[in-house]
């Protein structure tokens, strides 16, 4: 009997660890989902800010969406560096004062 409940416990094991994983990725994809939603949004805002409220012209307003962008694709070679000279736990701790230099 002591065969039995073994094989039987296991698949309750698998399916705990399985369920656990998933928690893990549903958390990471959350994580990403707020992430990308939070620098997306003012994406939707700064043309309507810039040509509106501050009375710049429409090249103007693009050129204020696509300096993000451009700051993107610059930096983004130079943090991954970074990242991978450093560690990523360095990193993510002093990161966010980067910009305030």
């Amino acid at each position: 009997m002591s065969a039995n409940s073994t094989t039987l416990a296991a698949p309750e094991s698998g399916e705990h660890q399985q369920g656990s994983i998933n928690r893990r990725i549903a958390a990471i994809v959350f994580f990403n989902f707020i992430a990308y939603l939070t620098v997306g949004l003012p994406l939707a805002v700064v043309p309507g800010f810039v040509h509106g409220d501050l009375g710049f012209g429409t090249v103007v307003a693009g050129l204020a969406v696509s300096i993000q962008y451009l700051a993107t694709l610059l930096s983004r070679a130079y943090a991954g560096n970074l990242c991978d000279l450093q560690g990523p736990k360095k990193l993510a701790t002093w990161a966010p004062a980067i910009p305030a230099r």
